[in-house]
């Protein structure tokens, strides 16, 4: 509470400062005070217009806020806006995949994420994604695939190592399963460490 404090003060001592709208909005999401920061990511945006990354943060704030329908316009106008921002489908793809409710949301997550992927190559979420769609679907190869180059594309994540470990299981490969959930293990253990101090 106090950094938001912080941020709240440095808003009004800044009033024109996007660097202090974005750190409020930050701390608001990361409060889950979602109302607060679409309201935060709103002035940052029209601080800075031609730029992807608030209106990407306004989407998701929305989205985090139950407004999804404005979150999809949101997310609809900053892929027309900035067609080549890799960051911006995945964000869309990411949050359309964790709330998907049928088949078409979930077709539109994945065209999203694979669209990222081909704009930036060195992303790991969306193969984080599109492992687990694959797993979920019976596909062991495509997930096997997906999912051992998110490893490789970020090996400190805990949840891609953890998925990997599933798919290598479905795939018969118990000893490498054991590996990587060892692995997962391991990292989710750091991380909760350092959460804790």
């Amino acid at each position: 509470m106090a950094a938001l404090a912080i941020a709240g003060r440095a808003t009004e001592r800044l009033p024109a400062s996007y660097n202090a709208w974005t750190l409020k909005g930050s701390i608001e999401t990361k409060l889950q005070q979602h109302s607060d920061a679409v309201q935060s990511y709103a002035v940052a945006l029209k601080l800075k217009p031609d730029s992807p990354e608030p209106l990407r943060a306004l989407a998701l704030a929305r989205w985090s806020n139950g407004e999804d329908a404005e979150a999809i316009r949101s997310f609809e106008q900053l892929i027309k806006r900035f067609p080549q921002n890799a960051a911006s489908y995945e964000a869309y793809g990411t949050a359309l995949f964790n709330t998907a409710s049928n088949e078409e949301l979930t077709t539109r997550a994945a065209s999203l994420l694979q669209k990222a992927m081909a704009l930036d190559p060195s992303l790991a979420e969306p193969h984080f994604y599109l492992g687990t769609l694959a797993l979920d679907k019976g596909d062991v190869p495509e997930a096997l695939h997906q999912l051992e180059r998110g490893v490789k594309l970020d090996p400190r994540s805990s949840r891609m190592h953890f998925a990997f470990s599933r798919a290598l299981k479905r795939a018969g490969r118990p000893a490498d399963s054991e590996r990587e959930y060892a692995t997962y293990t391991k990292l989710k253990s750091e991380a909760e460490q350092a959460e804790s101090r």
